[in-house]
């Protein structure tokens, strides 16, 4: 078992092809269009005659026998001349030993093996020309070779690989305390460092006269 980065296909060109064409033919079965491959006679006496292919890898027959899936009236064909084949979007043919051979653009197709069919080519059998018509391939060609929408005269254009512009940052709001009255610092009168105050007096006072009746008790209490 081996691992490796490589793509799963290496052709991707081819794969994105097959990826829109997936996508428009989604579409059109949307829009109720019909996505269908189809051959159609474009030049004999069957022309406007038209064979969808609508089986994947199924041979559908064309020739002069009223049992082909494309029946002719062209003498010049062979009872089954040639066969289709749908292959997903792709179209393949073969010769069916045909007496007058079947032709693709200037060359002769094969009786030994299968061959592409694409749809700007024409398949010639007898007097009967055969086209390839493939709805899903039209659609996608008219896509791609549409106009591209213009722009507004006004609508600016970004340069390639331009930063985008950074948001603005609003600043955050800056919350303030309220403001508080502070009351003034309550003024206190100096004291006096020498001299004594009337309060101091009075418990000077107090103190003595305290300690005179505390004398005076103990003295009763010797005597007696």
């Amino acid at each position: 078992m081996r691992l490796d980065h490589s793509p799963i296909t290496r052709d991707l060109a081819a794969a994105t092809r097959d990826l829109a064409l997936a996508f428009v033919a989604e579409a059109l079965d949307a829009f109720g269009a019909d996505p269908t491959i189809q051959v159609v006679v474009v030049e004999g006496p069957d022309q406007g005659a038209v064979l969808p292919l609508t089986e994947e890898g199924r041979p559908y027959v064309t020739g002069r026998s009223a049992e082909c899936d494309l029946p002719l009236a062209d003498a010049d064909a062979s009872r089954e001349h040639t066969h289709f084949v749908r292959r997903g979007g792709t179209v393949v043919l073969r010769d069916l030993k045909a007496k007058n051979g079947t032709w693709l653009g200037e060359a002769r197709v094969p009786d030994d093996r299968e061959v592409l069919w694409r749809p700007t080519q024409m398949v010639q059998l007898g007097r009967t020309v055969l086209a390839l018509r493939d709805p899903v391939s039209e659609a996608l060609a008219r896509i791609e070779g549409a106009p591209d929408e213009p722009l507004a005269a006004d609508e600016p254009i970004p340069p390639p690989n331009a930063p985008e512009p950074a948001a603005a940052i609003e600043p955050a709001p800056v919350s303030v305390a309220p403001v508080v009255d502070v009351p003034p610092p309550v003024k206190t009168a100096p004291r006096r460092r020498g001299g004594w105050s009337a309060v101091d007096l009075m418990v000077m006072a107090v103190a003595l006269s305290v300690l005179a009746l505390s004398v005076a008790g103990l003295v009763w209490l010797l005597k007696s």
